[in-house]
Parts: C-alpha cells; structure tokens; sequence
C-alpha cells in the first residue's frame, strides 16, 4: 500500500540495483506495513532544475493510507533523507519530500478499494 516515488535528474545507470529492495524495506519497516504491497518507482533521467541549476536534485512522494501526520513525517525524513542522499548521492537541500496520507476509498488493488479490503477503522 505504501508508495516512494522519486522523480530525479540523476541517470537511470546511476541508481543502484539494491535501491528497490533497500528502500522498500525500509518504507515498509518505518510504516510498519508489509513489504509485499509496498512500491517503490524511480523516474530516473527527469528534466528538473532546482534553484535553475541541473545539479542532481529529486522531488520526493511517500504516499501511505495512515501512517502520515505532523510527527510522523518528522521521523520519516530523518530515516529517507539519509538512504536517498547516501544511495543517490544527491545532497538533501536538493531533494524536496511529499508526504500525502491516502484516504482508504482513493487507493484501489486488485479490482477493490482498500476501504473494501482492509478491516473498517476503530
């Protein structure tokens, strides 16, 4: 259910093979989430300027239903700035990071919302 995206200008060659699986474990470990419907995309090659310059950059997008809040955000950006400046090698005042609670009714897998698959809120 969880989402990273990262959107970057870096070239696809310079995305490490094991930036999936480390990313997705650790998305799913922090949001305490199973990793087998965690989702991590990479668009690599991105034309995006930060500040006007072409130095390597990304725009960030960590998409969870639940899990997103004003505290919890603070503990996410202190474990993902670190794995994407050091897997990426893109300094962290070149990376902007999204964070976007989706609501259970706005999330569809395998032909059902999750408001129809998960158990209804408490």
């Amino acid at each position: 259910m969880p989402q990273l995206i990262v959107k970057t200008n870096i070239s696809k060659c310079k995305v490490p093979k094991d930036f999936f699986a480390k990313s997705t474990q650790i998305v799913a470990n922090m949001l305490d989430k199973p990793a087998a419907g965690t989702t991590v995309v990479v668009d690599a090659d991105a034309a995006l300027t930060v500040g006007g310059t072409q130095e390597p950059a990304a725009l960030v997008w960590l998409q969870s239903i639940g899990c997103i809040s004003r505290a919890e955000n603070k503990q996410w950006t202190a474990l993902l700035y670190p794995h994407l400046q050091s897997s990426l090698g893109i300094p962290g005042d070149r990376i902007f990071l999204r964070f976007i609670d989706i609501s259970r009714d706005d999330l569809a897998w395998n032909g059902k919302t999750f408001d129809d698959i998960l158990p209804p809120p408490e």
